[in-house]
């Protein structure tokens, strides 16, 4: 459909210069742009169909919160030490004002508050060497800012940078394994389907005894990782006075909860 949007757009362009200059004309391509657009957007549907990229993608939106948390929580460590490092580069240019002048490494990542904050972002990131940053900072200050920002440093990489990840790491898996669950729930309620009573919502050990040891269900039960003669075993527990027949939806989650 992109295709014939496209080669009705074209065509109009090969058009005699009087007719494309109509206001009717300009509307007729404004909206062949507007529905080009709407059907390049329903690609988006593709998500559905490939689950793995559904899955990245959902994940990556589960770590949305996490991700605005992890910025705030950055920006209020590297604010703070920025005021600090800052405050002591001024208070020495009181003393020595070419030491912090225009053009000198101190006023570069030290000049201002907004320098400061970019200078620790980038020591922390690898935007920049850090020992470049730490050098004029010990130089217009004191030798013992060398072990302040080694300790700022260790905190920011080693520290929040490895919390940060594993919080990433941990909301991705839980995202990726919901979505594994709901696959699963999703296939064995397929799968039971054909074992329900008609016009109920219940499995019979009629239809249930045959169907679980047959070729299919004995394939399909393998692919989630489960021994058939778990389910059957399940069915037993579910029903223990026997009756031959136990709800649909308790088996599902029992395979699940057995599924692990």
């Amino acid at each position: 459909e992109i295709a014939v949007f496209q080669a009705m757009e074209e065509n109009s362009f090969l058009k005699p210069q009087e007719q494309t200059a109509k206001p009717a004309s300009l509307s007729f391509m404004r909206i062949l742009r507007v529905l080009r657009l709407v059907r390049i957007i329903r690609v988006v549907r593709v998500l559905r169909l490939v689950r793995e990229l559904r899955t990245m993608v959902h994940s990556i939106g589960s770590t949305l919160v996490s991700l605005f948390w992890t910025i705030l929580l950055l920006l209020l460590l590297i604010y703070v030490t920025g005021i600090c490092f800052t405050q002591m580069v001024a208070d020495s240019g009181m003393d020595e004002p070419e030491g912090v002048a225009e053009g000198t490494k101190a006023f570069e990542f030290f000049g201002s508050l907004d320098r400061s904050i970019l200078s620790l972002y980038q020591a922390m990131t690898g935007g920049i060497n850090w020992r470049e940053v730490m050098e004029p900072l010990v130089e217009r200050t004191s030798p013992v800012m060398t072990m302040v920002f080694c300790i700022y440093i260790a905190f920011a990489v080693l520290a929040m940078l490895n919390v940060i990840t594993g919080v990433f790491v941990g909301s991705a898996l839980a995202k990726a394994t919901e979505e594994d669950n709901m696959d699963l729930v999703h296939g064995l309620r397929e799968a039971v389907e054909s074992m329900m009573v008609e016009g109920s919502n219940t499995l019979s050990w009629e239809n249930f005894e045959p169907e679980i040891k047959g070729a299919q269900m004995q394939r399909y039960f393998e692919s989630i990782d489960l021994d058939p003669s778990e389910a059957e075993g399940l069915f037993r527990l579910l029903d223990p006075e026997d009756t031959g027949t136990i709800d649909a939806e308790d088996f599902v989650m029992g395979c699940l909860r057995l599924h692990g």
